[in-house]
């Protein structure tokens, strides 16, 4: 989780959420709640939940431009890990292996398997010591920037000029945001709310429509 999470971070996403499943936390949480004795059933009805959130993370997978697979150096390459070599096999992947500063665990057949299926995008990382990052962060800047990974160009800003219509539509929400708070009147207020229209419209190719200008025009009674 600690390596996911400082990729994300570092890439200047958003909020996320990171869902962690390991057997020592339910461990502990049983010793505290005193149900260690009931922990078989317990864990029994967990494993059929977890069936369900792996379908789930599988589903998720397959809409990713991008899938990064975390393996624990320390403890080598598990049956677990197996399994999710046939699964990203075909897709853009990225291969981290965590726990740099440890002895790695993991053979040369195995190295060659993490390259194959990550098209040598194979990293190595630690998490404790917080080095390999920058590697990791510009590997998959590339990927995306050099035309590896196709993503949707409808959520993507990929030149200075769309950046530009960006920022200054943002800023035209700034302004119309100001006018409200200050009883600016509304036919002022409607003019940075269609600039903001425009900005957006020439990302888009699509630009306001006669009818929403008559809309605005209408209902905020511009010229009034």
């Amino acid at each position: 989780p600690a390596v996911i999470y400082t990729t994300i971070k570092e890439l200047g996403f958003g909020d996320f959420t990171i869902c962690i499943n390991n057997r020592k936390i339910l461990n502990g949480l049983f010793k505290e709640l005193e149900q260690e004795e009931n922990s078989v059933e317990i864990m029994r009805i967990i494993d059929k939940i977890e069936k369900i959130g792996v379908i789930k993370s599988k589903n998720q997978a397959d809409d990713a431009d991008l899938v990064m697979l975390v393996i624990d150096g320390s403890k080598g390459v598990l049956n677990e890990d197996e399994k999710l070599f046939d699964f990203v096999k075909n897709k853009k992947c990225a291969a981290v292996i965590n726990k740099s500063d440890k002895k790695i665990n993991i053979n040369e057949k195995e190295i060659e398997m993490l390259k194959n299926i990550s098209n040598n995008n194979l990293y190595y990382v630690s998490a404790l010591n917080n080095t390999g990052f920058e590697e990791l962060f510009n590997g998959i800047r590339d990927m995306f920037f050099n035309g590896s990974i196709d993503i949707n160009s409808e959520s993507f800003i990929g030149n200075e000029r769309d950046k530009s219509c960006v920022f200054k539509a943002i800023e035209s929400l700034k302004n119309a945001s100001f006018a409200i708070e200050n009883n600016v009147p509304e036919d002022l207020i409607s003019i940075d709310l269609f600039d903001c229209l425009e900005y957006l419209g020439q990302i888009t190719g699509d630009s306001v429509s006669d009818d929403v200008i008559d809309k605005i025009f209408t209902e905020f009674c511009l010229g009034k």
